[in-house]
């Protein structure tokens, strides 16, 4: 639905920043050596750390997206071509796999090799590294997941690196298992750029107490209490996710999308009204999302007749 095509355009952006940054810091810690076992077995063959890894700081908080605590690090890396790098990890603090991993440029001469339009790999080529790196890395069976999103890299008259983006997402008949995988390859290098993983857990429709309709429901008293919005010129998309990263042990949830029609600007663009809330399908609990990336104030916000 909407909300998933604009979860895959942030991390489409967030893909094009050295160091994304996704911990909001609470704290410093040190790392666990569970957790940095999980991390050194990640790098990519032929990258050596270039840093001693007990001096470097450790932020350790909650992810904006998902809510999940994570620890944060970053450090470079010289590959065996003499090429130098910049890692950064983001490993969840819970259950220890990668959920973040980057790999930008340290020099000049990695850059201009990475920003380069004549590429050395096909798409088909890019694509068997990216699936090679996944079944190796990703904690979850590759061929359960489909191949929902290719993304060919700029026109060689675009600035910024060159990179295919291949995403991958678990599905269950007409729900979805919560398993994603975004990777981004360098057809120049054929390294791996960028790594944003989710495995889920197994839960099956057999865990869901809360229905369709209930969740619904649920999402609607709350408009309705808000005493804002026409009901009657409300669409609600709801999709069932069989292990959500937000619930009490990360069972299933009802993800519930309230739609208005767009709110037209006096320039005669357009802007989605759209409320988006996670429902628990154990306890009924209602989930908002951690960050900012799906504001409801558009929701609410009346037309340009100061209808509501």
């Amino acid at each position: 639905g909407g909300a998933t095509m604009r979860h895959l355009c942030a991390v489409a952006m967030a893909l094009t920043i050295a160091a994304p940054g996704l911990v909001q810091a609470e704290t410093y810690a040190d790392l666990p050596q569970d957790v940095r076992d999980v991390m050194a077995d990640f790098i990519p063959d032929g990258l050596h750390v270039t840093a001693d890894l007990d001096q470097i700081k450790v932020r350790r908080g909650q992810n904006v997206i998902n809510g999940r605590v994570q620890y944060e690090l970053q450090f470079p890396a010289t590959a065996d071509d003499g090429t130098k790098w910049l890692l950064h990890f983001e490993i969840d603090a819970e259950r220890h796999y990668v959920a973040w991993y980057s790999a930008a440029a340290g020099d000049a001469h990695t850059r201009a090799t990475l920003v380069s339009r004549d590429f050395a790999l096909s798409r088909e080529e890019v694509e068997a590294i990216a699936r090679s790196f996944a079944a190796e890395h990703f904690p979850r069976p590759l061929d359960a997941l489909e191949l929902s999103h290719v993304s060919a890299p700029l026109s060689r008259f675009a600035g910024g690196y060159a990179y295919y983006i291949f995403s991958w997402r678990g599905r269950a008949g007409e729900a979805e298992t919560g398993d994603s995988l975004v990777m981004s390859i360098s057809p120049n290098t054929g390294g791996v750029l960028n790594y944003l993983a989710r495995p889920a857990l197994d839960f099956g429709e057999d865990d869901v107490v809360v229905s369709r309709d209930e969740a619904v429901d649920i999402v609607r008293a709350e408009i309705e209490a808000a005493g804002r919005v026409d009901l009657a010129e409300v669409t609600f998309w709801a999709t069932l996710v069989l292990s959500h990263p937000q619930t009490n042990g990360e069972g299933p949830a009802w993800r519930i999308v309230a739609i208005r029609p767009p709110l037209v600007g006096s320039y005669g663009y357009e802007m989605d009204r759209r409320l988006l809330r996670i429902v628990d399908a154990r306890t009924r609990q209602v989930f908002l999302l951690p960050d900012d990336m799906f504001p409801d104030r558009w929701f609410f916000t009346p037309d340009a007749n100061g209808q509501e």
